[in-house]
């Protein structure tokens, strides 16, 4: 690290020095008179700002779930098809995804394209597990769905305790051999977040002068 941490380029240390230049920095403050705007202007005006205020919060969202969940973009597989298609709980939401966990882990732990270390690890842990209330307390999350747009393409998310951290692992470097993409910064936008940017796009083309 010590070899190109020394590389990284130095900033001025505004930042640090409470100078940065934030939104009205060095504007005048004082209260402004009010116009009298067009109705329609001003409808236009609280839709944009509510519009803006959602997807700045859904940008944060998707970072705060990426430090809660791991999430991975695989290419179809057989096994993401059929842990994408099992039948929901509704009595308990929790217990599909436990099914979800278990059909992850014994698909990759015998996939042709996996290595052999981490079927190891994976057969091993499948193996441990009797039924899927001995999940329950360690497999927090799982989900497995199509992404928004291109059904051959599966994001794969799922979060456990420190427990099961080393399982985790071997399941992210599982998915990556059939063609995973971890994603370090959150997950990709959802279908309504994009919808709602591109309606926000669209008023902003055709807002009134």
């Amino acid at each position: 690290m010590k070899s190109w941490i020394e590389q990284v380029p130095k900033g001025s240390g505004s930042a640090q020095n409470g100078n940065q230049k934030g939104k009205g920095k060095g504007q005048d403050r004082r209260v402004k008179p009010r116009v009298q705007q067009d109705t329609l202007q001003c409808v236009v005006n609280a839709v944009q700002a509510v519009g803006d205020n959602s997807l700045q919060n859904s940008r944060a969202i998707r970072m705060l779930t990426g430090l809660a969940l791991s999430t991975s973009l695989v290419p179809s597989d057989p096994v993401l098809v059929q842990a994408a298609a099992l039948e929901p709980t509704p009595q308990d939401p929790h217990l599909t995804q436990l099914y979800t966990w278990a059909v992850l882990v014994t698909g990759l732990g015998a996939h042709s394209k996996v290595s052999a270390q981490h079927k190891q690890v994976l057969a091993t842990h499948a193996a441990n597990v009797e039924k899927p209330e001995d999940l329950a307390d360690k497999v927090l999350f799982c989900r497995v769905q199509p992404t928004f747009g291109d059904a051959s393409q599966f994001k794969v998310q799922f979060s456990v305790t420190p427990d099961l951290h080393g399982i985790g692992v071997a399941l992210l470097a599982a998915l990556a051999t059939i063609g995973g993409v971890t994603k370090f910064c959150g997950p990709p936008r959802s279908r309504s977040e994009r919808n709602a940017a591109e309606a926000l796009k669209l008023l902003n083309q055709c807002s009134p002068a």
